[in-house]
């Protein structure tokens, strides 16, 4: 198996915690905090995972430019921003506040793809990946928001 295929499968089955711990929370709405909690850990931890990605792509480079710097200043914020939001208050609002980082991060990934910083079949994995995942936690942040 090549690396780009086993990529695929570790983002698909990356994203088994987000789908059956979001339905736990919907399930369970009125429920036990643990769930919610539990993915708001998750997410954060892959939150950091995405930020950590420019990290390894710029340590490639024998010579950093400019594009470079900016990347590797980037790849750290969603590490602080995750951390942020797990110490932030109820977990649910988190949820959905951690969707939205990673929408954010999708954006600023989307801006370094058209500027060739990532290559075309990794955004394209990350746009799924990140499309479920975002969906998982804002349907788990609203389920008990009635």
């Amino acid at each position: 198996m090549d690396a780009r295929a086993l990529a695929v499968v570790l983002g698909i089955g990356g994203l088994i915690p987000f789908v059956v711990l979001a339905w736990l929370c919907v399930r369970t709405a009125a429920g036990s905090g643990e769930y919610p909690h539990a993915l708001l850990m998750y997410g954060a931890a892959i939150a950091s995972f995405v930020g950590a990605v420019h990290w390894g792509l710029v340590l490639r480079e024998p010579v950093a430019t400019r594009r470079h710097l900016v990347q590797l200043a980037w790849s750290v914020v969603p590490s602080f921003a995750a951390w942020a939001l797990t110490i932030s208050g109820e977990p649910r609002a988190a949820l959905v506040r951690l969707a939205i980082l990673l929408a954010v991060c999708w954006a600023v990934d989307a801006v370094f793809w058209r500027g060739r910083a990532i290559p075309a079949w990794y955004f394209g994995l990350r746009s799924l990946l990140t499309a479920v995942a975002a969906l998982s936690l804002v349907l788990a942040g609203v389920a008990s928001a009635g």
